[in-house]
This record gives structure tokens, sequence and C-alpha cells, in this order.
């Protein structure tokens, strides 16, 4: 008896689409802002509708809306309160096309089945249009370009269902990359912001009352290019706010709505994010449309830590400096067991420190994430020696230029008030020696560091003391994070298998994304090491592209390497039977090592399928 087994792959389509409705569900742990022990309110279960129509029958195609949808509901899954089973997904390669009677019959679904305890968050992506009376529509995919009747007219939209009194949704959210008619909505904004003391607890009970809110990005549907790699311009920035966004519990008009998201909205497309709330809407109460994240956030690490100087004299200030792997809020120096708050934003950090007394002082820097978590420090020191007769001060010093990018070449000089025969130059952690004789002295230097980068340089006495330093600070742009190396392990192995890609930069990069099968992920890492795992369910030579940003959010050049997934076949573990006479039916019990498509069984030379699936397989005789 022999047993072969052949494995089919599954492949596993993303459908999306750019009509997001979203609800929140029961969740009982408090933000980070949250002070109060009170009782979690029940902000009921999430629904979402995405649509994305790119295959239009007489409109021009479009690319964006499908990658759109799919990238915004894989977000909504995995990283915030959304079930896949309460998302409806309406777009191109979806079983249900995003047409008009579709489209209608999913708000018809919503309208009858949600109940007052419900959310649903409208997420729309695709064309639009607005007539010389300023309706406006969406655009399903089968609308003629000659009939206005085939089109979505909001006014309708929001009579029929939105604004419905029969719609018992409790909060209803719109969030649209294309036009909305201003006349339909009445200007509404929030009062909170998530640094508001207690603000979890107050967006909480907020989110009690009803609300039927309208997000638009005010314009057409702007298409994606190299810099939104690829998704629509709106999307882009949605996308980047929800993948940001480390708070337990936001609202919607505080997520789009950050200075970062609309000035850079604002800058590229000229047009202005567009809230308000449905005037006709009965069920409008002031209420909010908050969503909750149910990951934990990463670790927030420092990546660089140095003292400047590293050495000094008692009673002089000495300069603590850290990087950290991501903007973080609160970053820490702890000495002789007592921790200070560093002062700064973003990943860029400093602290000031005196000591009276001489000796050597080790520091822990470290910073803590949005759950109170500590990451990885960095443990450094400094030396304070009590001053001596002999030492030689440097009387002046001076950087040409003052400002630049990260990786230039900057001159350094000094005058010192005596001959000597050596003076350094301190950035950070790092020591150089000058070149000059007697009291002038220079160097050429490049400096990768961005920010205020704090200097100083000392004349160095025959004893090998150093004098009292001068300071001063260079303001450095940062220079392009490229990717130096990437590295896939395994780079060839089987569908079904968990692929570890490595990536390396030049400099401390702020984040690395690695694109694969036209969706993106964040890579895991700090400084200039980064890692992905997924496990690939496909076959065929993949390409993937790696990008990292700077400490000031630009894109640097690409990396691109291949990953080559071949059809697996898994291996029998396993076969058992119980013992039986002669005459007698049997069953014939497998299990694979891995999980399989189709197991058979070769019985006298003849092959049959068995009954099962995954690891688990049986065969009953006849």
């Amino acid at each position: 008896m022999k047993l072969s087994i052949l494995n089919i792959p599954r492949s596993i389509i993303f459908t999306s689409s750019f009509l997001i409705i979203l609800l929140w569900s029961n969740v009982a742990n408090e933000g980070l802002f949250a002070l109060s022990t009170a009782i979690v309110p029940d902000n009921g279960v999430n629904h979402a509708l995405i649509i994305g129509i790119g295959a239009y029958d007489e409109w021009p195609k479009l690319t964006s809306p499908p990658k759109d949808a799919r990238e915004i509901s894989r977000i909504l899954t995995e990283k915030y309160n959304f079930k896949a089973e309460n998302i409806t997904l309406l777009t191109d390669d979806s079983k249900e096309k995003p047409t008009m009677i579709n489209i209608g019959s999913a708000l018809q679904k919503y309208l009858e089945q949600l109940t007052d305890k419900d959310n649903l968050l409208i997420f729309y992506s695709g064309h639009s249009y607005e007539d010389e009376s300023g309706e406006t529509y969406w655009i399903p995919k089968e609308a003629s370009k000659k009939l206005p009747v085939t089109w979505l007219n909001h006014s309708y939209i929001c009579k029929q269902y939105l604004a419905n009194e029969q719609f018992k949704a409790k909060n209803i959210a719109v969030i649209t990359d294309s036009l909305f008619s201003k006349t339909l909505l009445k200007p509404a904004s929030i009062a909170l912001s998530p640094y508001d003391l207690r603000y979890t607890e107050k967006i909480r009970e907020q989110a009690q009352k009803n609300s039927r809110e309208v997000i638009s990005f005010g314009d057409k549907h702007w298409p994606g290019s190299q810099k939104t790699e690829g998704y629509g311009l709106f999307t882009y920035y949605f996308r980047k706010a929800l993948l940001n966004n480390w708070f337990k519990v936001i609202d919607l008009e505080n997520l789009l709505f950050e200075e970062e998201t609309i000035f850079q909205i604002r800058q590229v497309a000229g047009t202005r994010l567009v809230r308000g709330r449905l005037k006709e809407a009965a069920m409008e109460k002031g209420g909010q449309t908050i969503i909750t994240r149910v990951i934990s956030p990463p670790a927030i690490n420092i990546t660089d830590a140095y003292v400047n100087p590293k050495k000094g004299y008692a009673g002089e200030t000495f300069t603590v400096g850290a990087v950290t792997s991501r903007p973080a809020s609160e970053v820490y120096v702890e000495l002789g067991g007592k921790k200070y708050l560093m002062d700064g934003e973003g990943t860029e950090w400093k602290h000031s420190i005196k000591v009276a007394s001489a000796g050597n002082f080790p520091l822990k820097v470290f910073s803590i994430n949005e759950e109170d978590k500590e990451g990885a420090t960095q443990k450094i020191e400094f030396m304070a020696i009590t001053p001596v007769s002999g030492m030689v001060n440097v009387a002046s010093a001076s950087v040409t230029p003052q400002k630049g990018k990260g990786g230039d070449e900057f001159t350094f000089t000094a005058k010192t008030a005596t001959s000597v025969k050596k003076v350094s130059l301190i950035i950070g952690d790092k020591r150089y020696d000058m070149t000059g004789s007697g009291t002038n002295w220079s160097l050429k230097q490049k400096v990768e560091e961005a920010g205020s980068v704090s200097f100083s340089v000392v004349a160095v006495n025959d004893a090998g003391v150093d004098g009292m330093p001068k300071q001063g600070v260079i303001s450095i742009t940062a220079g392009e994070n490229t990717i130096v190396k990437i590295q896939s392990e395994p780079a060839k192995g089987y569908a079904g298998d968990d692929f570890l890609i490595t990536a390396g930069t030049n400099a401390p990069a702020r984040s690395v994304t690695l694109k694969l099968d036209s969706a993106t992920y964040e890579m895991e890492g700090s400084g200039k090491e980064w890692k992905l795992k997924r496990n690939i369910a496909s076959v065929g030579k993949k390409q993937y592209t790696v990008t990292a940003k700077n400490i000031e959010g630009a894109t640097g050049s690409k990396k691109t390497g291949t990953i080559d997934v071949k059809f697996g076949v898994p291996d029998v573990a396993t076969v058992s039977f119980d013992k039986v006479y002669a005459g007698e039916e049997f069953m014939i019990n497998a299990k694979t090592a891995t999980g399989a498509d189709k197991v058979s069984i070769e019985i006298d030379g003849k092959s049959q399928a068995m009954e099962g699936s995954g690891t688990d397989w049986t065969f009953q005789t006849r």
C-alpha cells in the first residue's frame, strides 16, 4: 500500500473597495491618556462597506481604487476592531461587483439589519461628479456617461439611507476620496484632542450618542503615483494616518485632521478636506465615530545615545542626546537612580546635566511606548574631572557652513588661548583630532547625524588633560536613507512557508517598508537593521521592493530582491487503522506534516482519493 499527496496551494485574493464603513467593538482597555477607572462604555460592533472602482464600463479606467480598498480593509482588520465578516467589499475583483444595484443593496441591508448598538463606516474610492446645480454623485461601475440617472446621487443616498430615521445604526461615517456636496452638510468639528486629559474616557462617552458624519477629499479622485506608492493621493495619507496612529482609541476627525496629514494633502492637491454632519439627519445628535486599536504598539527603542563632552569638568554642562526608533512622546535619562524627562519631539531628544563632583557617571537612556512599556535602552557614561593647573582652554570655535544635510562635509576651526600640541573635535561619542599647530586648528569632517547636532572643541595639554571646551551647534537636515542590503531566508522555498526578509540602511531610518504582491508592509526594527517575516501562499518568482524613510519622513531610493516560491509537497507523518478480520470494512487514518489540499491512497495498484482537509485524512474501505 502506498500513499501519495498532491498539494494544490490556495491563492488568497483580497478584494477591497473605497467605501468604508467602520464600527467599533466592546473594548475595555484604557487609552494612554485616560486616567479614569470608570466602567468603559459599550461602543458597539463595527461594520464597514468598502468600495473601490477601477474597471469602469464607460468612464476612464482607474488603477488606484481597488488597491486602496484592499489595503484599507487589511489595516482595519489587522490593527483595529473590525472583523473580516463584518466588512463588505465591492471592488473590481470581488464576487459582487460595485454596480449601482449592489451598492444600493448593501446600504439597504445595513438599514434593515443594523441595530442602535452598531456602527457603520463607508469608504469610497473612484470617480465622482458635480453637476451645474451643485449636486454630487458617486459613479458606479456600469454607469453611462450620458445618463445621470445611472449615477449615485448623494442627495438620494442621504435621504433614502444615511439620513433616514429608520437607519438605526448609532454612528455612521462616510469617508470618501472624492466630491461630496457641502450643501448636504452642516459644518462641525470636534473640540477634543487625543492629548487632552481623560480624552479616551470622554471620546468613548461621546461615541454613545448618534452621529451622521462625512469626511471628503473635496476634489475628484487623484490617482496614485510613485510618490504615493500607487495608492490614490487621499488614501495614501489616510493609510499613513491609520498605520502611524498608536492611540488606543481615536476618533476619525482627529485621525484625519492631524496637521501633517491635512498639510500634505493641501500642499499637493491644493484642496481642503471637507467635514461636517448631515443636515437632514434626525439621528444626528453630535456623537462621534471612534476606532480602537487591538494590537500592541511596537516598542520605541533608543537607536543612538551620546554625551557631549564625554569627558569634562565638574560644574560644567554635559549634554545627553538620544535618537528613538520612531516618534516618541516621552524619553528619559536615568542618573544615580533618578529619572529625568528629556526635551524634544519626534525622534530627537536632549537633556542637560551638571554634576558638582568628579567621577564616572553611568547613564541609562530609554523611552516608553503608548502602553508604558520600556523599549530597548542604551547605556552610556561620562567622566567629570576636577580642573587642574596647566590646562589649556579653547578661546573660540566655529563651523562652516552652519547648516547642511546629513552626510555633508563641514569645516571646523578653533583658536586656543596658548600654543598646544593637540586639539580635538567631539561630536556625540566620537572624537576627532584636528590638524594645525600653535593656536590655530581646523578639520574637515562629514557629519551623518540630523537635527540640531551639538559639538565641542577641546585643547589637550602635555599631560593629556582636556581644557575647558567651546561648544556649538550645527543645524542638519536628514540626508537620504538608502537600502544598502537586502536578504531573504530562504531565498527559495515552498508555498505556505515563512520567509524572513532582512534589510540594512546606510543611516538610522525612521521606518522601512516592503512591497510584495501589491501589498505594502511596515518592517520591524530600528536604526539600520530591519526585518519582516511573511507566510507566502502562492507560487512564482516574487519580486519585493524595500524602501526607507529618514527621520524627517522623506523616502529614499529603493532596492529590489526576488524570492522563488515553488509548489510544496507535504509529507505523510502517520498512517493508522484498527485491526480487523479479512473481508471486514475498516477505516484508514492519515496525518500529513503540513496542510494538504488532496491526499490519495493506492491499494492494489488503484489510486483513490481520501476524505478530509488540512492535516487529517481518512479512507473507508468497501
